[in-house]
């Protein structure tokens, strides 16, 4: 055991308790601490992969040694089940200290006053331009981005190569390739059932406005009323569809983000799979016995377009007793060495100026493509409506065949 600090990892979290939210959990505790701090801070996250997990010790050993009157509890916990605890726990009072909140969850607890503002948060200066106008979108600083996250077209190389077909570098060759593999009996496309088809409404529905800097003007026209978010995202929603054509939409209902989705598609049996640029990583760690690259989103009429989310927003409780402690904890987490320590783990762009290589050889074409400056943004935190949890019921919507106008009723919906 390392000695200096404690860090808790609290997993598996069963049932819900009054006021806390915590019932039976696996605490693993990593390290003995001889010393009693004065100051305890919790820390509660949705990020429980191995290499994640180690890269938040990393940064919460180094404080700690620091800091030796500070002491800082880590406890995650995946999927949707977090943020319904995360908001029990802000509701009744007994949020923690320091919390891990996206876009939709921004807008409903900076409404509620849950999020403390952290303009005084030193490194926020050195934050890249993509993420300095995200955070300016608001009223205030209300979280710290620490990671930008890409999503990508995963292309087996060699099933490609032998049947003397090309990675797809638009919408027009992405669908002929489908349809050559298609006539070949082979499954064209892998995805998932969360964020694979609601991407795809998200981007080919606005590309024009991001590649045309309009996106301002998008924005603005969305929060005014002008233009229903049915309507501008009508295109993405028709490619969604005709992708459904292409892929096995049973297995795509079962098939969930960053555990079943890239298993699949290592099995070597499909060219092309939609997913988080994220699970490069996983899918090494399968030793899949083909070459794969990961690619920008070939959606666009005339070229392809990288997707970017502002990801890992993290975020200070606005009651919290240890508000002052909480900020200098984020201070030393937003140093270079820290967050691109924290964005390697997570297969992500460090949200750092100047950062725009990602680790893996895999992902060099995401790369390439944020230095050529053709990208947008999944969750554009200029648009005051939930956009990402529609887009993501308007993706299972369309799996399960249900017509168009069910589709806009879901990316229109006032709740």
């Amino acid at each position: 055991m390392r000695k200096g600090f404690w860090l808790i990892l609290l997993l598996n979290i069963c049932v819900l308790l009054a006021g806390c939210g915590i019932a039976e959990d696996k605490i693993v505790n990593i390290s003995d601490r001889h010393s009693k701090p004065s100051v305890s801070l919790t820390f509660f996250g949705n990020k429980v992969e191995p290499g994640n997990v180690k890269a938040i010790e990393t940064i919460l050993n180094k404080y700690m040694q620091l800091h030796p009157e500070v002491q800082i509890s880590y406890e995650s916990l995946k999927g949707n089940e977090y943020f319904k605890i995360l908001e029990t726990r802000l509701r009744s009072g007994n949020g923690d200290d320091i919390f891990i909140i996206d876009h939709d969850r921004l807008l409903a607890f900076e409404e509620k006053g849950y999020l403390a503002e952290l303009s005084d948060v030193q490194g926020m200066d050195a934050l890249a331009p993509v993420a300095l106008q995200q955070l300016q979108a608001e009223k205030g600083y209300f979280y710290m981005p620490t990671s930008i996250s890409a999503l990508g077209l995963f292309c087996n190389l060699d099933l490609l190569k032998k049947y003397k077909q090309t990675v797809p570098k638009d919408w027009q060759e992405f669908t002929a390739s489908c349809a050559f593999f298609d006539e070949q009996g082979i499954l064209p496309l892998v995805v998932n059932k969360d964020l694979s088809l609601a991407t795809v409404i998200l981007s080919g529905g606005w590309n024009e406005y991001y590649l045309n800097g309009q996106a301002e003007m998008l924005c603005g026209r969305i929060n005014s009323g002008e233009l229903q978010v049915g309507e501008s995202l009508h295109r993405g929603v028709q490619m969604a569809q005709a992708l459904c054509l292409y892929t096995d939409t049973e297995a795509a209902l079962q098939s969930n983000k960053n555990s079943d989705d890239y298993k699949i598609f290592a099995k070597g049996q499909s060219p092309f799979m939609l997913t988080g640029a994220w699970n490069t990583g996983r899918l090494k760690q399968l030793r899949p016995d083909f070459a794969f690259g990961v690619y920008p989103y070939p959606l666009c009429g005339d070229g392809a377009i990288l997707m970017l989310n502002i990801d890992t927003r993290m975020a200070v409780n606005a009651d919290s007793p240890h508000l002052a402690e909480a900020k200098k904890f984020l201070s030393f987490f937003a140093q270079k060495e820290n967050m691109e320590l924290y964005a390697a783990s997570q297969n992500s762009f460090s949200s750092l100026r100047g950062s725009s290589v990602l680790p893996d050889k895999e992902q060099q074409p995401l790369s390439e493509a944020l230095r050529s400056g053709r990208i947008m943004l999944g969750s554009d935190d200029r648009i005051k409506v939930p956009i990402w949890s529609r887009a993501f019921s308007a993706g299972q919507a369309i799996l399960r065949r249900q017509p168009l106008e069910k589709v806009d009723d879901i990316l229109d919906a006032e709740t």
